[in-house]
């Protein structure tokens, strides 16, 4: 009876081992798997976040750029560029924040790319996370936010 025990947790932990292998694996060759625009579509969307974690509404200005568009979740219809600033400067003034990052696809088509992701934060007050849907193109030779649509992942908004 004791050999079928040892038995069994041999193969149990056998089993974990080899599932946290293929799990490791599987994220090592999605990261491998990114083309050299991808990476920069995904280093130009990390840059925004670190603004948002130092409070630093400039970067952000300047990141959003003056023609784009930004639908977060709490929203009835998409912001221009001077609302999303005031409401990143209102939001600094009570909150610090921590995130984490996860990407789930970036799709380039000519000049134009779409990064699918989701974020979830923590700030001293409030935390959350949400699906994100951004919208870059490239512009002399840099790649540049023009719109985001964002969606709780903890409750669906009404729509108007």
């Amino acid at each position: 009876m004791k050999t079928q025990g040892k038995s069994l947790m041999i193969r149990i932990t056998i089993s974990l081992l080899f599932c946290v292998v293929i799990v490791f694996c599987s994220f090592q060759v999605y990261a491998q798997e990114w083309t050299d625009e991808q990476k920069e579509v995904w280093k130009t969307a990390k840059s925004f976040f670190e603004y948002i974690a130092q409070g630093n509404v400039e970067g952000i200005s300047a990141l959003l750029g003056e023609d784009s568009l930004s639908w977060l979740s709490n929203q009835a219809v998409p912001w221009g560029h001077e609302p999303m600033i005031q409401l990143y400067e209102g939001w600094f003034e009570y909150e610090t924040i921590s995130y984490e990052l996860y990407p789930r696809n970036i799709h380039i088509v000519g000049d134009v790319a779409v990064l699918f992701y989701v974020w979830k934060w923590k700030g001293t007050k409030t935390s959350g996370s949400e699906r994100i849907m951004d919208v870059y193109t490239k512009r002399d030779n840099k790649w540049r936010y023009v719109a985001s649509m964002g969606c709780s992942c903890e409750e669906l908004v009404l729509c108007e």
